[in-house]
């Protein structure tokens, strides 16, 4: 039996159920991907974050390691000072005081520097609690944008099940052998197996329908296929198909 303009109407219904649930389903299928990159986005802040805390505890070690020699120093020359009674020789006791004050000029540098260090640590310790402190508003707010990304995940889900639902009923509602073809159409045809007239022509991949292609889809009583793309032929747009008419 021939489908009627009534058959292909329900067919194009179908056809549009079905780019809405792909729609949605490649909604869905991107909310990972979005939720990955906004994830890189806060982990690449937290580097930041950890490249100047490398940074603070660098100058915090090189502070230590001078106030560790600068003790050393210290400890010698109270030796040295202890020694000084003890020296007989005035060659060895000469030696002694070049010692101490060679080892007080090398403490009063180690000295200048950890004093540099100092208002270097200063200045990283600010710059780390400015980065933390916006690290922590940046990740909040991304973690906010993650959360809605999920909550409207779970909404096409289930937006999705129920358009799966009435997806069943619509493509029963189609005679089996047109919905057969429409089914194996879209397999083929990456998901589109409608392409609606568009200037007389495939509005999928624009070549021009002939003239008794043309004809066969205004009547609406057998299955038009397009010559390049396979895909099943129906009228344009209603006021398209009124523009045609009158030319």
């Amino acid at each position: 039996m021939a489908p009627s303009k009534a058959d292909f109407t329900l067919l194009l219904q179908l056809h549009e159920k079905d780019l809405s649930l792909d729609d949605m389903r490649r909604r869905i299928s991107q909310v990972p991907e979005d939720v990955a990159a906004i994830q890189t986005e806060i982990d690449d802040e937290k580097t930041k974050l950890e490249s100047v805390h490398a940074k603070s505890n660098e100058v915090q070690a090189k502070k230590k390691d001078l106030e560790t020699t600068v003790a050393q120093k210290e400890a010698s020359i109270k030796k040295h000072e202890g020694d000084l009674n003890q020296v007989k020789a005035n060659d060895a006791y000469k030696a002694l005081l070049k010692e101490i004050e060679d080892a007080k000029v090398v403490i009063e540098e180690l000295e200048t520097e950890i004093l540099e260090l100092m208002e270097v640590a200063d200045e990283v310790s600010k710059e780390e609690k400015g980065i933390k402190s916006e690290i922590e508003g940046f990740t909040k707010e991304r973690e906010g944008h993650i959360k809605e990304l999920e909550t409207k995940k779970t909404e096409l889900e289930a937006e999705l099940a129920k358009g799966e639902e009435l997806r069943k009923g619509a493509l029963e509602s189609v005679p089996s052998e047109l919905a057969t073809l429409y089914e194996k159409t879209r397999e083929r045809r990456k998901g589109i197996a409608v392409s609606r007239l568009h200037d007389k022509s495939c509005g999928e991949c624009r070549v021009m329908a002939t003239p008794q292609a043309l004809l066969d889809v205004a009547k609406g009583s057998k299955i038009v296929m397009c010559d390049s793309c396979q895909r099943i032929l129906l009228p344009g747009e209603k006021k398209e198909t009124e523009k045609e008419a009158a030319a």
